[in-house]
């Protein structure tokens, strides 16, 4: 009995494959290029950088 492949199924499967690897690349990308947030220390320098700035803006 020979095996046929239906050349439609296999090009929807394929192309559904293909949009699942896009969509999981995608989400990668997106999961990566997202801003980190910045540590306590960080925050702490920026506020001593901002007081600072404003205590010499005063006099």
């Amino acid at each position: 009995m020979p095996i046929t492949v239906n050349v439609l199924d296999l090009v929807i499967d394929l192309s559904l494959e293909l949009l699942v690897i896009l969509v999981i690349a995608w989400l990668i990308y997106e999961i990566l290029s997202m801003p980190r947030h910045m540590t306590l220390e960080e925050i702490e320098a920026q506020i001593d950088l901002e007081l600072k700035k404003d205590s010499t803006d005063i006099t």
